[in-house]
């Protein structure tokens, strides 16, 4: 029997046996070519590749592997996705269950112990070094007091590959168990090459309920590190979908309050907490998953959510509220106009971010009068949007009674009659599959990939076909977000003179799907063309990559040469003037 039952269904199924049921495939070279089932489109934009396992669509840019796929088409969590490809694939979850476990309770007591001791390293790190002390400094700036920094065990992991591992391995620590909880990453297949995971970083220790430490949240403390956010990796200990950041100290609180205040970041979650508002916990810029919704069910059935307002926000909290509804929890949304977020809210004055949450508006209500400022309901297909996606939400309401009430409403927004709402309700329950949230987010999003983009997706579609073309000294071609990508690849070749599969290692696992997504891209537009128009291709791309940084460079330089003058600053204006001599000759 395989090692796990995701193995063996992968095994069993291929991605374009799981993807064909919802749509129509067309082979296109060694890829199918679909319309989106994630959105409405009529130019086919979803790929699917056997050879990479993935579908993706570069239109509303969702998708991944047939696990990601299937969260995304039938809306289930991982588990969920886990349930449905078991199924089609006869693959006996069950089977598995009664195994064995993979890790014995003793084992699991090493990697608390190992993560708390990591926990206790970076903290003092930061309380004790005289590093640690500018990064509290700046932890100080944001707000937090230093109880607040004591209270949620935060740390500073320096700027090191090894200090961690060291520390571990003099302290008695497996550096495979350190492996194993995420704490270090191994550079080969069997574990001898190890080095820190988190450097340079604001360490946010992630704890279960009971108060163990299982992962950790590391934040960049340079601008040009990405990613922004970088979080240990599933292990036997952590499950992402099954933690709440900060539950360990709050569950007493909510318990106390009859109600667990939902934000979405570490910051959010600590302000809150030291502006008095303590029965709050963390999503951790994720929709709730029906698990966490099952242990807040623990403490109360009265939830308020507190989500960022742009479209990704939207859609955690469009998710969260039908996560929820089949559960009975009464919910209320938390609003802050003109705040970002609850860790700006209660920078600005704590008192406001309490109010906000004791006015904090029913979310029937909330949707109802959020639509409505989103809409313009003289409009006839905006009105139709706008009914169709407050419908989808009403449907989900157990209570006839409730549902009744609301359907009234909007009727009365809209001027409809109670009887074609309800109908046109029980029409899109029976079609419900597709709907998303893509209609309400708040900026188009992109229908391909950028320029830069697709240059790093013929590295790595291509492999050493072409990268000869990595070198240090192009990092500065590229934007903030793609540069330190790129420095890696080149990094990587250079050390060992060609660029391979393991390349990826490097990554975390959301930059492996970019990366992925990329070469998918490239391998997509020119899997048919000849071997000297693919050269021609990534020549033109490589030169007006050049051409475009070139251009943003002399913007900039316009740009600062501009203020020098305005504010006459003549020595600025002077040297200015003579680098921007030297960048153009």
């Amino acid at each position: 029997m395989p090692l796990d039952p995701i193995s063996e269904i992968k095994s069993r199924l291929s991605i374009e046996d799981v993807v064909a049921p919802y749509v129509q495939l067309k082979k296109i070279g060694r890829n199918f070519k679909a319309c989106c089932p994630f959105h409405q489109e009529k130019t086919p934009s979803f790929i699917v590749s056997p050879e990479k396992g993935l579908a993706y669509c570069f239109g509303c840019h969702k998708g991944g592997d047939m696990f990601k796929f299937i969260e995304y088409v039938e809306g289930v969590d991982f588990k969920g996705a886990l349930e449905i490809l078991a199924d089609k694939a006869n693959v006996d979850l069950a089977a598995y269950k009664t195994s064995g476990p993979k890790i014995t309770k003793d084992e699991k007591d090493i990697l608390f112990e190992l993560q708390g001791e990591t926990a206790g390293f970076y903290s003092r790190n930061l309380l004790e070094t005289e590093a640690g002390q500018k990064v509290l400094e700046y932890v100080r700036k944001r707000g937090l007091t230093d109880d607040s920094v004591r209270e949620f065990k935060l740390g500073f992991a320096p700027d090191s590959y090894d200090s961690v591992y060291s520390y571990l391995v003099n302290n008695g620590f497996k550096k495979g168990d350190a492996v194993r909880c995420g704490v270090l990453i191994s550079k080969d297949t069997a574990g001898e090459k190890v080095y820190d995971r988190f450097r340079l970083r604001l360490m946010f220790p992630i704890c279960d309920d009971v108060g163990r430490i299982v992962a950790f949240g590391g934040r960049a403390l340079k601008k040009e590190d990405e990613p922004k956010y970088l979080n240990s990796p599933e292990s036997p200990v952590y499950h992402k979908g099954k933690v709440l950041y900060g539950l360990n100290l709050a569950k007493s609180h909510i318990k106390e309050q009859d109600l667990c205040v939902v934000v979405e970041g570490y910051m959010d979650a600590i302000s809150s907490y030291q502006a008095g508002v303590k029965n709050v916990v963390a999503s951790s810029g994720t929709a709730l998953t029906v698990e966490q919704l099952k242990i807040i069910k623990r403490f109360t059935s009265n939830l308020a959510f507190s989500f960022d307002m742009d479209s990704a926000g939207r859609e955690a909290l469009f998710r969260a509220v039908q996560n929820a509804q089949p559960s009975g929890f009464n919910m209320k949304v938390v609003t802050i106009d003109g705040f970002k977020d609850p860790d700006e809210c209660v920078k600005n004055n704590p008192e406001n971010w309490r109010k906000a949450v004791l006015d904090a508006k029913y979310y029937l209500d909330f949707y109802l009068d959020d639509f409505s400022k989103k809409y313009d309901l003289a409009d006839l297909n905006q009105s139709k949007e706008f009914c169709d996606l407050y419908l989808n939400i009403l449907k989900g309401v157990a209570h006839p009674l409730e549902r009744d009430v609301y359907l009234k409403k909007l009727g009365s927004k809209l001027a409809l009659p109670y009887a074609q709402l309800e109908e046109r309700m029980k029409f899109l329950a029976k079609n419900s599959l597709r709907s998303s949230m893509s209609k309400i987010e708040e900026e188009p999003r992109k229908t391909s990939i950028s320029l830069q983009e697709y240059f790093i997706g013929f590295m790595m579609n291509f492999k050493d076909r072409f990268a000869k073309y990595l070198d240090d000294k192009h990092a500065d071609l590229f934007e903030d977000n793609l540069k330190n990508i790129y420095k890696r690849l080149a990094s990587y070749y250079n050390a060992k003179a060609c660029l391979d599969d393991s390349v990826l290692s490097e990554f975390t696992e959301e930059e492996k799907e970019k990366l992925q997504v990329y070469a998918l891209y490239v391998d997509n537009r020119v899997s048919e063309w000849t071997s000297a128009e693919v050269e021609k291709e990534f020549e033109k791309v490589f030169i007006k990559v050049k051409t475009d940084s070139g251009k943003r460079k002399q913007k900039d330089f316009a740009k600062k040469i501009r203020e020098a003058v305005l504010s006459g600053d003549s020595e600025t204006e002077a040297k200015l003037l003579q680098e921007y001599a030297t960048f153009i000759s």
